[in-house]
Parts: C-alpha cells; sequence; structure tokens
C-alpha cells in the first residue's frame, strides 16, 4: 500500500504542476509523459521537457502538426485533427499516470503506433494496470473522455 502511495503522489505533483501551468501561464504542454517528469532522489516531481510548448490566450487551442507529438499519449483531438488543447494535456496525463501505476511501462505495448491511432479514434482505451486499484482506475477513465469538455480540469487532478 505505501508503494501505491508513493505513486499516487507522484502524480498528485505532476498534477499540481500542470495546473500551475494551466492556471496561470496559458501554457499547453503537447508532450505530457512519464518521460517529462523528473524525479529528485526525495521523490519530488517536477514538470519538464517543454520541447512542444505552446503559450496562448486564455481558452484558446493551437494545431500542430502531426510529427510533433506522440501517437500513445495523444487525445483522440489530437489524432484527428491536429488540435492542441489544455484537454488534451489531461488526455496525456492519464497516460502518464499509466505509465506510473505500472512502474513504467509504454501504453498499449503490443501495439504500433498506426493501430493505436485506429485504436483511440475508435473508442478503446487503456485497460485496468495490474495492480490498480478499480478506484484509481474510474478517475482515471475520466481523463480518457472523448468529449474534451468531460475531462476535469488539472486543478480538480490534484485534489
Amino acid at each position: 500500500m505505501a508503494v501505491l502511495y508513493t505513486l499516487v503522489s507522484m502524480g498528485e505533483q505532476a498534477a499540481a504542476g500542470m495546473a500551475y501551468l494551466e492556471k496561470n501561464t496559458c501554457i499547453i504542454h503537447g508532450n505530457l509523459a512519464a518521460r517529462s517528469v523528473f524525479l529528485s532522489e526525495h521523490l519530488i516531481c517536477r514538470i519538464g521537457n517543454f520541447s512542444a510548448i505552446s503559450v496562448l490566450s486564455k481558452d484558446t487551442s493551437i494545431t500542430i502538426p502531426i510529427s510533433a507529438f506522440t501517437i500513445k499519449w495523444s487525445a483522440p483531438e489530437v489524432l484527428k485533427f491536429c488540435h492542441m488543447t489544455t484537454k488534451s494535456d489531461v488526455w496525456s496525463f492519464g497516460v502518464l499516470l499509466y505509465e506510473v501505476v505500472t512502474y513504467g511501462h509504454f501504453p498499449y505495448p503490443r501495439m504500433n503506433d498506426d493501430e493505436v491511432q485506429d485504436a483511440i479514434q475508435t473508442g478503446y482505451g487503456l485497460p485496468r494496470p495490474t495492480g490498480c486499484p478499480e478506484p484509481l482506475f474510474k478517475i482515471m477513465m475520466k481523463w480518457w473522455n472523448d468529449n474534451t469538455d468531460c475531462r476535469p480540469t488539472f486543478e480538480t487532478l490534484q485534489w
């Protein structure tokens, strides 16, 4: 149970960092994944890897070329329209937490990018990881909602 608490704490810290960006800076990360979170020796998490970052006006979005994002962490609207918002970062955060709960396993392990893109477009979601409590997985499923308006904010996620 202590290990799960530590993993959830890491997710909370990452969500808090993204909540700060969402609320105060109008930044879309665009490349959020476990590889974007830096961990100190005291298990303090910091968001990094801002290579795909975009600074926007409040409540706006960007359109990006498909080569600028990673398929397995991308929301349906990114895959279909190359349209990115903070809500697409929320989707990616759900995949990041999947990585954390599975101790670093890549999402969609036996699928190539084309298969993942097709699967996400048809509503396929990641399965519940072994050892992931059902209540936590139910929360993760909210992050992977096809309707961006139904996805929580990072402020909600950190709590």
